[in-house]
């Protein structure tokens, strides 16, 4: 018979730490980190086209992935002054050049 009642029966209390998932991640941890000591001696022994191939397919987790943002900017002034305080400095104005075309 299923729950209907949107209740909670049960399983683990809320705020508790999952153990499993927690000693699951130690353990990968620990395994990376040992791998990761000989990873540059490893990475030396294969050709450049193998070397290549791996530095690409890690790259995704040492650099974040960009992605590309559009703003439109229909009522938006582009020759706006923008003030920059500098400290212990004068504060320091900038204008844009209206173009005149």
């Amino acid at each position: 018979m299923a729950n209907t009642t949107g209740q909670k029966f049960g399983g683990r209390q809320k705020g508790s730490l999952n153990k499993v998932s927690s000693d699951t991640k130690i353990s990968l941890q620990k395994l990376v980190s040992k791998e990761l000591e000989s990873f540059e001696a490893r990475l030396e022994t294969l050709d450049n086209k193998e070397r290549l191939e791996i530095v690409i397919k890690i790259l995704p987790f040492v650099l974040p992935k960009q992605t590309q943002i559009e703003i439109e900017a229909n009522n938006i002034d582009p020759f706006r002054p923008i003030t920059i305080n500098l400290i212990n400095e004068e504060p320091l104005q900038i204008e844009a050049n209206e173009n005149t075309d």
